[in-house]
């Protein structure tokens, strides 16, 4: 039969740990409670508050990318409009006439500005001369339609008075 190990040295084992919480236990009374660097801490790693500010600085970092790269692409992005084969760039801006014409000249370049009331292009004024003359044409017809109105109504009331005569 075999005999059952010693437990001298576990139990002295036992002992020394035990003698080593109690001097850790008096630090930490006479610290106030805070505790002082462990060996690992010592040794040069990091505690675990430091990671989550390294990590919130990673976080803030990477924002500050993407918003200095985002913002300016959406900004540049409303100014230009894409298409699968050019871009556009400009302001369109519609002239819608009021009358119907062909254009003699301009007097303004692409891209220029212009002030209000400046001419910036001239029509051909035939068309209008002709729309004219026939309004023209047009009132005067109406005005000798008046002329003969008047003469026939002066007709009809010499024949009125005749016929008021003969009876």
């Amino acid at each position: 039969m075999t005999e059952p190990p010693d437990p001298q040295p576990a139990i002295a084992r036992l002992d020394e740990r035990t003698r080593l919480l109690e001097k850790r236990t008096d630090e930490l009374a006479a610290n106030g409670g805070e505790e002082e660097a462990t060996t690992e801490e010592k040794a040069g790693e990091k505690p675990k508050k430091s990671r989550k500010w390294l990590a919130f600085l990673i976080l803030g970092i990477l924002m500050a990318v993407v918003l200095a790269v985002g913002i300016p692409w959406y900004l540049h992005s409303q100014d230009y409009e894409k298409t699968d084969d050019a871009f556009i760039d400009g302001h369109v801006v519609r002239l819608d006439p009021k009358v119907a014409a062909y254009v003699t000249a301009v007097h303004c370049d692409d891209n220029t500005q212009v002030e209000k009331g400046e001419l910036l292009v001239e029509l051909d004024a035939r068309d209008f001369e002709v729309g004219l003359e026939r309004a023209q044409s047009m009132l005067a017809q109406a005005r000798a339609g008046v002329v003969a109105s008047g003469a026939g109504v002066q007709q009809a009331e010499a024949q009125r008075l005749q016929a008021q005569a003969k009876l």
